[in-house]
């Protein structure tokens, strides 16, 4: 019987020459809660981070997404070039199709940011949601 010998990720990339970048894995995965497939940020994380809007909190605590000005989201690390890599967007169980909307809303609001890889996404909101799916719920909507 062989011996199993388990290599953290970190350990990994310091062996790759990238041991800087180890670093900045295990420091954006402290943000969240949960397993590898769902990720959830609290109102806590939020307002540690300092956001004033939606879409700032978006791009200060999700590091896997690109939050561009002008309202575009794409997947870090391009996966087609002619496929869309912009998620689903949910707020309080309605697909938005105008992510600018989140620049007017206040983090305040926010109760949880929850953040689906794209099976798990595919799930619930069908093969548009192949990049994921973040879904955002409000303060009101947690009564």
């Amino acid at each position: 019987m062989r011996p199993r010998i388990g290599f953290t990720l970190a350990a990994v990339m310091s062996l790759a020459g990238v041991g800087g970048c180890a670093h900045a894995l295990k420091s954006a995965d402290a943000a969240f809660e949960g397993d590898h497939s769902t990720r959830v940020v609290t109102a806590v994380t939020i307002e540690k981070s300092g956001a004033q809007t939606v879409w700032d909190a978006l791009q200060r605590t999700i590091p896997f997404y690109v939050f561009h000005s002008n309202g575009w989201v794409e997947h870090r690390g391009r996966t087609s070039m002619w496929l869309p890599d912009q998620p689903v967007i949910v707020l309080d169980g309605t697909t938005l199709t105008d992510f600018t909307v989140l620049n007017n809303m206040p983090a305040a609001d926010i109760w949880l940011i929850e953040v689906l890889d794209g099976p798990d996404a595919t799930t619930y909101y069908g093969t548009n949601a192949g990049q994921g799916a973040i879904r955002i719920f409000t303060k009101t909507s947690e009564s």
